[in-house]
C-alpha cells in the first residue's frame, strides 16, 4: 500500500489532494507504516518553501518527494530542486496525473510527465460552465448561482457538480484558485467574479 505524508496539511489544495489520493486507494498520514511506500506531497507556492528548504530535504531523507504548487514553471522547478523533489506538478493538474505520479515514485519509478500547468485553467469550458465557474470563484452558493443565472436550485446544483467532474476537482472550493489564476476575471460590486467571456 502507498501511504502519503502530506505538509502542510491546513492549505486547501492539501485538503483536496488528500481527498483525491484516498479515493484512489493511498492512505494519507502524519507518521508512516515501517514497510509501506512512502511518498511525500509538500503543498506550496515556490515563495514559501526558501526558508523551509533545508528541513523538509532532511525531513524527507531518502523518500521520494512530489512538489504541488500553483504553476510547475522554472521557479517551482527551481523551488523543487532545493526540497530534493522528483516531480513538480501544477494544482490544476487534472487529479488523475497526481495520483499517477504519486503511484509512480513509490514504485521507484523515474521522472513522470505531468501537464504544464495552462495559462487559462478555464480555457476549455463553455460559456455557461464558465459563468457557473465565475460565481463559484466569487462565493456564490448554488441557491445564489440559481438566483444569479435565473435557473432552478436544482439546475444550478447539476451545474456544479458538471463543472468540478470537467475540472477535474473533488471540492467546490477547488475551484476557487482555478478561477482566481484565470485571466477572465473581474470582481463586481456585489462580490462576484465576472467573466470575461470570449
Amino acid at each position: 500500500m502507498t501511504e502519503v505524508l502530506l505538509a502542510p496539511g491546513h492549505l486547501l489544495e492539501a485538503q483536496c489532494a488528500a481527498a483525491a489520493l484516498d479515493r484512489a486507494g493511498m492512505q494519507v498520514s502524519m507518521v508512516p507504516s515501517p514497510d509501506a511506500e512512502v511518498v511525500v506531497v509538500v503543498v506550496a507556492r515556490p515563495e514559501d518553501l526558501t526558508d523551509r528548504a533545508p528541513a523538509i530535504r532532511d525531513g524527507g531523507r531518502d523518500l521520494p518527494v512530489l512538489l504541488l504548487c500553483p504553476v510547475a514553471d522554472e521557479a517551482a522547478r527551481n523551488a523543487g530542486a532545493r526540497i530534493g523533489a522528483a516531480e513538480v506538478v501544477a494544482w490544476d493538474a487534472p487529479v488523475g496525473c497526481v495520483v499517477e505520479t504519486v503511484a509512480e515514485l513509490a514504485r521507484g519509478g523515474g521522472r513522470s510527465v505531468a501537464p504544464e500547468a495552462s495559462p487559462d485553467p478555464l480555457r476549455d469550458l463553455t460559456r455557461r460552465e464558465l459563468e457557473i465557474a465565475q460565481l463559484i470563484g466569487g462565493g456564490a452558493t448554488n441557491v445564489g448561482i440559481a438566483e444569479a443565472l435565473g435557473i432552478s436550485y436544482h439546475t444550478a446544483r447539476t451545474h456544479v457538480a458538471r463543472l468540478m467532474a470537467k475540472l477535474g476537482v473533488t471540492h467546490r472550493y477547488a475551484v476557487v484558485p482555478l478561477v482566481q489564476r484565470s485571466g477572465r476575471v473581474s470582481r463586481t460590486s456585489n462580490g462576484y467574479a465576472r467573466a470575461a467571456v470570449r
